[in-house]
Parts: structure tokens; sequence; C-alpha cells
């Protein structure tokens, strides 16, 4: 409304127009009775009395007729000043019935008009006039009704205002490149409303208001778990708000990278009610991405597959011992090492380590220690003689801050005697057949490259364990106990020997796989910065 409006104000102490005094008649009291209702009366009521000429006599104005208008009662039944206080824009089409009612068209008509009001304000009025005629059809009396509607018309303009910046609002989010959707925290996740943007993947949003489609559904399903699972965790969690990158399928069947910024509603009680999700297209950025990354892992990458040879993938056949091991590098070049390796007639070494550090030269740091473990280890019946020597071999040439933490252990095929030494690695982990509590094999010393030998080798001790059958020995490195869920726990030694307590009578591949499975839902949203190695040894 662009005129200021009159909010409220002190009512005018004005004189009631009345009709003449007459005789004390029964008539006279019902005229008495009517003028006290009309006098309290919440509206304006006007009755005036039209002569052949056009001239005017106010019979009756009420109380509520001049405060709502600004005039005095003597102001008002002269219909010139009323005139000029009618605001310009609504005069014509006012003079326009009146000149109709005249002709002896209808008996009366309603009308919003404004009112210019003594203190400057604007007052919308909704007038309504009723006449009456004499026997040749000429007006004789109008009856006038006026309400003050100035606060509904405020309010309409200010609906109006508001469902304009709506509109506006609502042009703008389907201008978006970005997809506006709401949608209720339910199972399908049924959704309440969503951008006409989502034309870019080649849907409508009557396809997914109509429940005809969800999000879910049009979502890669090599991606769907995966969000499932994360959202499932930032709820746990609490999260009011995060990100997700995954891809959606279009109504051709491309596939499109999306980040979806999710915001999460909660009610009063502080349950979730929806969810608001922006998502943009990010299939540019990241295929960009990937080229970049391909541009600078291509060398990588053959360093990964030379590295990768250096494994073992097939487990020598020793006979009377289960093998086998999962090895999860964090980049495609890593610094772990595990080994299965001959040490004389009937002896086995097992081997892990962890290299401190990572990229190339943690690579051949450890392709160094597996070539100089392997030449040392031949026909050497003590696990710490063998690292001791390979200690000395590598200290002079370990750059400044790197190490290399290990655990070696002799298994005497004939006695099932196990000899081993831990060199700053993790206490390898023993599940004894039958029992409920695990052991851990502690005998150790310091890791390779700290020191040239004198310390080195006055601090290894070696340890000694006989292994039964069924008897599961599990060798590890850090990156697997120190993954990290989304509240930053540590996956630990307890929750490894939790698993494969609990799957160690199955075969060793599949108890490899439950490990995985359980540290890929651990370590859901982390990102992984650690290789991941285990290597699982169980005599028959």
């Amino acid at each position: 409304m662009p005129e200021a409006v009159r909010q409220t104000r002190p009512p005018m102490r004005v004189e009631t127009i009345l009709l003449p005094p007459g005789p004390a008649t029964a008539a006279q009291e019902v005229h008495e009775q009517l003028r006290l209702f009309f006098d309290h009366a919440p509206i304006g009521i006007s009755w005036v009395e039209w002569a052949q000429d056009g001239a005017r006599e106010v019979h009756y104005l009420n109380h509520r007729f001049c405060e709502i208008i600004g005039l005095t009662p003597a102001e008002a039944a002269d219909y010139t000043n009323v005139r000029n206080i009618t605001h310009p824009d609504d005069l014509a089409r006012q003079d326009e019935m009146a000149a109709a009612l005249h002709r002896g068209e209808g008996t009366g008509f309603a009308l919003d008009k404004r009112y210019r009001h003594r203190d400057g304000s604007l007052v919308w009025g909704s007038l309504t006039v009723v006449v009456l005629r004499d026997a040749a059809g000429h007006v004789t009396h109008q009856f006038s009704l006026l309400e003050d509607i100035t606060a509904r018309k405020q309010a309409e303009a200010e609906l109006h205002d508001v469902l304009r910046r709506r509109e506006e609002l609502e042009r703008i989010v389907n201008r978006s490149p970005s997809v506006v959707v709401l949608w209720k925290a339910e199972p399908g996740w049924p959704v309440e409303f969503v951008s006409a943007s989502i034309r870019q993947f080649g849907y409508t949003s009557e396809d997914f208001t109509s429940r005809r489609l969800t999000f879910l559904d049009i979502t890669h399903p090599d991606d769907r778990e995966r969000v499932k699972a994360e959202m499932a965790v930032h709820a746990a969690g609490g999260h009011a708000e995060y990100n997700q990158e995954y891809r959606l399928l279009c109504a051709d069947g491309s596939a499109r990278w999306v980040d979806d910024h999710t915001v999460v509603r909660f009610s009063a009680g502080n349950s979730v009610t929806h969810h608001e999700g922006l998502i943009t297209d990010i299939t540019v950025r990241k295929e960009a991405e990937q080229r970049e990354r391909e541009r600078q892992e291509r060398d990588l990458r053959l360093a990964g597959e030379v590295q990768h040879h250096l494994r073992p993938h097939v487990f020598p056949d020793i006979g009377t011992v289960e093998i086998a091991a999962l090895a999860q590098p964090s980049a495609h070049i890593g610094g772990d090492y595990y080994d299965v390796l001959p040490v004389a007639a009937r002896r086995w070494g097992f081997v892990i380590a962890d290299v401190a550090g990572k990229g190339p030269a943690a690579a051949l740091m450890m392709a160094a220690c597996r070539a100089t473990l392997r030449q040392c280890a031949t026909d050497e019946p003590s696990a710490a003689a063998v690292v001791r020597r390979v200690n000395r071999a590598l200290h002079s040439d370990m750059p400044r801050g790197m190490f290399i933490s290990l655990f070696y252990g002799i298994l005497d095929l004939d006695t099932n005697r196990l000899r081993y030494v831990r060199a700053g690695h993790e206490p390898a982990l023993l599940l004894r057949a039958g029992a409920k509590k695990e052991e851990y094999l502690h005998a150790g010393g310091l890791a390779l490259g700290l020191d040239p030998g004198p310390i080195f080798d006055a601090e290894l001790a070696e340890g000694e364990v006989t292994l039964s059958p069924g008897d599961l020995l599990a060798l590890y490195t850090d990156g697997i106990t120190e993954a990290a869920s989304a509240a930053d726990e540590e996956f630990g030694s307890d929750r490894l020997a939790a698993v494969l307590r609990r799957d160690a009578g199955r075969p060793l591949a599949e108890i490899t796989e439950a490990v995985d499975r359980d540290l890929r839902e651990f370590a859901v949203l982390a990102t992984r910065g650690d290789d991941r190695t285990l290597l699982l040894v169980r005599p028959r």
C-alpha cells in the first residue's frame, strides 16, 4: 500500500444528528430505540433524504460514521466535504455507481474506497448504499453503511507482498542451476517439493511430488548403500548440515555427479522432520579432477604395479599351515609389507612391516627391506639374528625421520614352535582354539633405522610360543587398529580380536573378508590415511 494507513486513535466525540422531534407516539418510541442501537453500532450509519433537484438533507449520522472518515457531524453533513476527502482514484467509480442509481438502475451498490483522514492517514472503508424510490422511480432516501477495513486492507497488502516475494523466490529457485528439494524424514524419502531445475536431469517436479519416483530411485546403484550409510552416520551424530557426493541417474540412462548439501529440519521435540537438499551438478569438476589425478598418478600407478608384484599373492603350499592376507594401500604405492619365505627345510618365516611415511620414498624402503630380509633369512634359525642384520644394512640408507616397524617369526613345522621378534611393531594377536581370551606376543625392541646397531641389538628380545592346530595368529599394521570412525573412535585391537573370534572357525579367506567389511562399515566417513595389512596364519 503506497500511502500510510491509520492504525488506532481515540474515538471522536460527536453529536448525533437526529430527526426533528415530534409527538410522543409509539412510532417515536421505536425510533428512539433504533437511535440508541445505531448510536452504539460498530459500523458507520447515515440516512440522507434526496430532493428531486439533487439537494441532500442528512437526517442521521452515528458516531462511528464520523469517526471513520475523520469529520465532525456538521462537516460530514456536507456532501462536498465527504467528496473532498475521498481518494481521487476512487471518485470516478463512486460517481458512476451513484449515477446509475439515479438513472433508476438497481437499488444500491457496494464499494471499497479510501478517505483522507484529518490526521493525514489513509482510511479504507467498505461502503454499502441502499436507496428508496417514490412512485415515479426517483430516489428519495439513501441509507449508507460504512465499515473501517483499513486493517484488513493492510493485511491483504502485506500478504500480497509476501506472495509476490515468494513467487520471485520461486522464480529464482527454478532458474537456478542447482536443484532444491524438500523431503520428509520417512522411509522411502517422500518428496514434498522439488524445483523445476530438476529438468536438467530429464525429470519433472511432478515425477517426485506425485511419488512416482524418489531420489533413492535415481541414485546410482553403486552409490545407494554408501549414501544410506553416510546418512545414517550423520543422523546418529545429530548433524544439522552435511555434504555428500554421489551419482544421479538421468532419465536418458546417463549418470551425473552431484554435490548434495543437506540441511536437517528438527521439530520442537528435536526429532528430525525433513531434509532440505541443494543438489548441484559437479560432473565437469569431477571429470577434470579425474583427468588431473590420472596425469599425476600415471607414474605412481606403474610403481604400484611393480610393488604389487613384490607381495605374495599365491602363498606356498606348506601343507600343515593355512595362510591368508588382506592388503589395502592408502595410495597406489604404500609402505606396508608382508611376506612368507622359506628359511630352511621345514622352517618358514612370516613377516609384516610398516614403513613410517608414504609415497615413493616409503615404497623404496619397503622394497629394500624385503630384499635385505630375504637375503638375511636364508638358513638362519634365529629371528633376532636376522632382524639385527637387516637393521645394520638399512640404517645408513634410511632417510632422516623414517623408520620401519617389523614383526618377524620363524615357524618350525615339526614342533609348531614360533620364534619371533617385534621391532617397534604392533604385537601379534594369538587366538587359541577354544579359548575365550586372546593373547598378545609382546617381546620386542626398537624399530629398524633408529639406531645403527648397539642399542638396537641390546633392546631386541626374541620370544617363543608353541602353536596348536586351530590356533589363529594375526599379524597386522596400525592402519587397521587406528582406522577411525566419524566420531573419531579407533577400531582398536580389541575390536579386531572380537571380529577374529567371531569368525575363527571359518576359512581364512572369509575371515579377511569379514575384517575388511567391518572396517569399511566402522570407518564409513573417514578418509583412509594409512595402509591396512593383515596376515593370518593357522596350523591345521
